[in-house]
C-alpha cells in the first residue's frame, strides 16, 4: 500500500507525514520518518534502517546502461515487474484479488 497526499495543507499538524508501507503474509515494512521498520509474525517491530547499503539510484542506472550491472534494471526483472503490475492493474479493474507464483528472475518465488 503506497498512499500519497499532496493535498494535505501546509497548517496541519500532519503534512509532511508520508509513508511507505509494504504488507505480505510474513510481516510489514514501512518506512517513515526517515527510517525502515521490519514486523513479521514472529519478531516486533524492528529499525532496520542501517542493515543496507544502499547506492544512489542513479549510479545503479548507469552502470546498467553501460551493461556493468543489471540486477536491478535488467530486462528479466523489469518483465517480471511490468507482469505483476499489469495483474495488479487488472484486478483493480476488475475489484478482485489476484495471485502470481513463478520464479522470479533473483532465484525466488514471487507471489502477490
Amino acid at each position: 500500500m503506497v498512499h500519497a497526499d499532496f493535498l494535505r495543507p501546509a497548517a496541519a499538524v500532519t503534512h509532511g507525514d508520508d509513508r511507505l508501507r509494504i504488507a505480505g503474509a510474513s510481516g510489514l515494512l514501512e518506512i517513515r520518518d526517515g527510517r525502515c521498520w521490519l514486523t513479521t509474525t514472529d519478531r516486533p517491530q524492528t529499525d532496520i534502517t542501517q542493515t543496507a547499503q544502499p547506492r544512489p539510484v542513479h549510479d545503479e542506472m548507469l552502470e546498467a546502461a553501460m551493461g556493468r550491472a543489471d540486477e536491478f534494471y535488467g530486462t528479466g526483472h523489469s518483465l517480471e515487474m511490468a507482469h505483476i503490475l499489469l495483474q495488479a492493474r487488472d484486478a483493480g479493474d476488475r475489484h478482485t484479488w489476484t495471485a502470481t507464483a513463478h520464479q522470479s528472475s533473483r532465484g525466488g518465488a514471487v507471489a502477490g
